[in-house]
């Protein structure tokens, strides 16, 4: 069914909940949108109450027992070189290209030599755009922006910030998804990236240190202290190193293999690991066992690894746990995907017993302590990173149908850890991450025997965080892909030609959406019917655009029929039926009738209230259009007593910050200045602009028009001097921000030569 897209109560209410002021002022906040939670620096170090030092991201977990290499001397000296390009670490997989990175990161930042350092997965151009998101509230970049535009403002900050800054691009698969995204570099910054592809040349120069194996001294360092506790084991240490290649990653493994059985040597493993060797890579008829070279290794060691993980307690649950998370993102796996129903049920059924969260977690551990997987409980959301070498070893061993099952279980899974309301940034960036390395290597299993609501989640996802043409382009593929796959006049077509539609609107093609919309509402009407719910869900949200585009009685016109067609097939108490009505009321307001708009909420309010409960946001949104509206008909005591009740539900149940809590609090002092309370008023805007500061930051269009009204407001009281201080600002920055041609800069130029004259006036009084 289509869904309704950008219609919903939240969008319905928060569009125009205040009127201006005598001057015009414009003062919507945008309560429908995600507010981002305020950076949370890992090791942040803060002179008094303000932090100076930022580690954005998560760095891979420091290995057991850190070893140093002989490369690392020519990472510090290539990074002092102060040349202005970036360095590309590349090698094979398992090389420790993403360990080296990490341990000079750390060491700048334990020695206080930076001031910012920002670990940025780039196993896709998804996972790049997210990391930018939480920077937003550094710079004070709009919430609204495209991450795009979020990332520029990230380098322009960092570039005239006089910070001091390390990049580390890890894991490059492909240059592409760096387009338009690489750093300004200069004397203040560095660039690191990690890649397995050979002969990489980056945007500004092609600076290149080879990462290969470590060298045969410290891989017998590395097997010495690992198995430290039981010398008897480093028997056999240098035949085995040279066996694996002296490859990190094989190395750790062996190393943590051994460690786990009391009674092992490195010898007798090397005896191990050769038989399995031969196995897998049998001689050819030359009779030639093919070379040793890093893929082979990497195989045959992790190979072993399985089978002992496979055999140990929780048994049997090794294989099919990597065989889920091998097409996953190698960044990291939010602990949460791993124990949901979709896992469990998969496990149970691959074991042959009953498989509860417990068990999960212990099996996760068992992988952990083999080195076939990291799980970092210190990280955000508990991750578990998977190297990505295991990964394609794992996957090379199945066939279609182990990848169709396997691939399927993992987009329920994340649609079951998906949170309806992504509020925590870090986590819709690993969801967003991990289903597109499900759709990268399992695409084909996503379209069985329909489109998987997992790809919808994910477009409507990126778009939410602020990706609006990343979920254009995606939407637009995944028009194409449907249509191939399933046909033009398939439900999934077209509710990706809706949803396309509604993010070309967020985008700002207006006349786009609507001429979209209109095509999609006829194909759906002549598909599926009139009155199927997918077409009136697109009547609803083409109704909601003419409102928007200006003609609000159309609107009305449109949404009563529908609402009449919703509540004679859906009933009056269906969530698509009262979305629409909360539009209705709000358009028929918008239309001149006040009287009409503050029954109709009275009306839904009170079936939100049976069906939703007192405390639910879209009842509170309700709650909130209400008032708006017995203000408009005159009863302001009404609506300033009914939004102090609001508001006070709103801070116990969605908190200060809370875009909506701040909407609620912004109107209030509205509502408090009719009221004549223009003292209470401005201790309302003085809450709000704080908030807002904190929350979209200080250049935000919807700060800087409660900037406006404050200093409006103080004008009123007759601080004529003040207002206009604080206007010039609200102007510049305006200006800056929105440009000098905007009706809201238009306003504030206004307000500005008004209370310029005030001023001036009551100086000569």
């Amino acid at each position: 069914m289509l869904r309704t897209s950008g219609a919903s109560s939240n969008n319905d209410e928060d569009q125009s909940p205040e009127r201006p002021h005598s001057d015009g002022a414009q003062g919507a906040v945008d309560a429908g949108s995600t507010p981002l939670p305020a950076i949370e620096p890992l090791l942040p170090t803060a002179r008094g109450d303000q932090v100076s030092r930022w580690l954005l991201g998560a760095l891979p977990r420091a290995a057991d027992v850190l070893q140093t290499r002989y490369l690392m001397a020519d990472l510090v000296r290539l990074m002092a070189a102060q040349v202005v390009e970036p360095l590309i670490l590349s090698g094979p997989s398992g090389a420790g290209k993403s360990q080296l990175a990490a341990a000079y990161a750390r060491g700048l930042w334990a020695g206080e030599e930076i001031d910012v350092v920002m670990w940025v997965d780039a196993t896709s151009r998804d996972a790049v755009l997210s990391r930018f998101s939480p920077t937003s509230t550094i710079t004070g970049s709009a919430r609204q922006h495209d991450a795009e535009d979020i990332a520029i403002q990230w380098w322009k900050w960092l570039e005239n910030s006089g910070k001091r800054w390390l990049v580390v691009f890890d894991g490059l698969r492909d240059p592409a998804d760096l387009d338009r995204l690489w750093p300004p570099l200069g004397a203040n910054g560095q660039v690191l990236v990690t890649t397995r592809l050979p002969g990489l040349t980056a945007e500004g120069g092609d600076r290149l240190l080879r990462v290969n194996a470590f060298t045969p001294a410290e891989s017998k360092a590395f097997l010495e202290a690992r198995l430290a506790t039981r010398p008897s084991q480093r028997n056999g240490a240098e035949g085995l190193a040279e066996a694996l290649g002296y490859l990190p990653m094989s190395l750790a493994q062996a190393a943590a293999h051994i460690a786990d059985r009391t009674a092992l040597t490195c010898a007798s493993y090397h005896r191990h690991w050769l038989d399995r060797h031969s196995m897998l890579f049998p001689q050819g008829a030359d009779g030639i066992a093919p070379p040793r070279e890093s893929r082979a290794t990497v195989v045959t060691t992790v190979s072993l690894s399985i089978v002992l993980a496979n055999s140990l307690n929780p048994i049997g649950l090794a294989l099919p746990l990597l065989e889920m998370t091998s097409m996953m993102d190698p960044g990291g796996i939010p602990e949460a995907v791993l124990t949901t129903p979709a896992v469990l049920t998969a496990l149970t059924a691959a074991a042959g017993r009953e498989i509860d969260v417990h068990t999960v977690v212990d099996a996760v551990t068992c992988l952990h302590r083999l080195g076939l997987l990291t799980h970092d409980t210190g990280a955000p959301h508990r991750c578990v990173r998977v190297p990505a070498a295991v990964q394609e070893t794992i996957r090379n061993a199945g066939d279609d149908e182990w990848r169709t099952g396997r691939a399927r279980t993992m987009a329920d899974a994340l649609l079951q850890a998906w949170p309806n309301a992504e509020r925590d940034v870090d986590l819709g960036a690993a969801l967003r991450s991990n289903a597109r390395a499900l759709q990268t290597h399992a695409e084909d299993a996503l379209w069985v025997p329909s489109a998987h609501s997992l790809l919808f989640r994910l477009g409507e996802s990126a778009g939410g965080a602020g990706q609006v043409r990343g979920a254009i382009d995606f939407y637009g593929r995944l028009c194409d892909t449907a249509t191939r796959l399933l046909g033009a006049d398939h439900p999934d077509t077209l509710q990706a030609r809706h949803n396309l539609a509604h993010w070309r609107g967020e985008a700002g093609d207006a006349e786009g959406m609507t001429a979209a919309l209109e095509q999609v509402l006829a194909d759906v009407e002549r598909v599926l019917g009139e009155d199927h719910p997918s077409a009136l869900a697109t009547r609803h949200n083409l109704a909601y655009s003419q409102g928007e585009a200006g003609d609000p009685e159309g609107a009305v016109t449109a949404l009563e029929e529908v609402l009449d067609v919703q509540r004679r097939l859906l009933g009056p108490d269906n969530p698509e039926t009262l979305t629409t009505h909360l539009s209705y009321a709000r358009w028929l307001g918008e239309a001149g009738d006040a009287q009409g708009a503050a029954e109709e909420f009275e009306q839904v309010l009170s079936v939100l209230e049976l069906v939703l409960g007192l405390d639910h946001p879209e009842t509170l949104t309700a709650r909130h259009g209400l008032a708006r509206w017995l203000g408009e008909t005159g009863d302001v005591e009404g609506a300033v007593d009914e939004l102090e009740q609001v508001l006070s539900d709103q801070d116990r149940v969605l908190g200060a910050d809370n875009l909506d809590t701040l909407t609620t609090r912004h109107n209030l002092a509205y509502w408090r200045t009719e009221l004549g309370d223009a003292a209470g008023a401005i201790e309302e805007l003085d809450r709000v602009l704080a908030g807002q500061t904190r929350v979209l930051g200080p250049d935000h269009p919807d700060t800087l028009t409660t900037h406006h009204n404050l200093a409006y407001s103080r004008g009123e009281l007759g601080a004529a001097l003040d207002a206009a201080t604080a206007l010039e600002h609200v102007v510049a920055a305006q200006e800056r921000v929105l440009g000098s041609d905007h009706p809201r800069t238009a306003i504030s130029r206004q307000s500005l030569f008004h209370w310029r004259q005030k001023a001036s006036e009551q100086a000569v009084e």
